[in-house]
């Protein structure tokens, strides 16, 4: 499992953390999100994966971030525990070649120090 972990704290009220991901060849995703250690609410801790567009042009162009998000084929409930948010959510990313997957801190008033845990499957 890789993981990455943010150096600082991540802006309260809808601040992210993003980690790109190379997942060519991978029918799953699987991400655990933590913030913490002050948390308030297992609310606290949201996640989500947007895959990137290939360049028309050819792959060694660039790519682009595509607006839609990728829909959680597993949600697993967000728990509270040791005042640490954590949740787990599993994606189906066949066919894609490279995702980004999004921490974001929904405490309002509050920064939070973040983790994110990935495999591929």
């Amino acid at each position: 499992m890789a993981s990455k972990v943010n150096p600082s704290n991540i802006a309260a009220a809808g601040g992210t953390m993003t980690q790109d991901v190379v997942v060519g060849g991978s029918e799953f995703l699987t991400v655990i999100g933590t913030l913490g250690p002050t948390a308030a609410a297992a609310g606290d801790v949201s996640i989500s994966v947007q895959p990137y567009l290939d360049n028309p042009n050819g792959a060694d162009q660039g790519q682009t971030l595509s607006d839609a998000t990728v829909p959680a084929l597993e949600t697993g409930t967000a728990v509270l525990a040791n005042s640490k948010a954590q949740q787990v959510v599993r994606f189906r990313v066949s066919g894609m070649r490279k995702v980004q997957v999004v921490l974001k801190n929904n405490n309002a008033t509050t920064a939070l120090p973040g983790r994110v845990d990935f495999d591929l499957g």
